[in-house]
């Protein structure tokens, strides 16, 4: 679930879901008023190459 503040949206991601071995993909979804899917950033948005995000995940040493 996300929250919507005064820049955006926040979100948490469980830890269960994270390994210090892998990068994080993630992408958002939700529906429009029409109840129509909507991804982001989604297929062919104009400012990012892919449908989702990487997020480094970094070992603490």
């Amino acid at each position: 679930a996300m929250t919507r503040t005064e820049d955006g949206f926040q979100g948490t991601v469980p830890g269960g879901y994270i390994s210090p071995e892998w990068d994080l993909i993630v992408y958002c979804s939700t529906r429009d008023e029409a109840g129509e899917p909507l991804l982001y950033p989604g297929i062919f948005h104009p400012e990012h190459a892919f449908p989702y995000f990487v997020i480094a995940v970094c070992q603490q040493g």
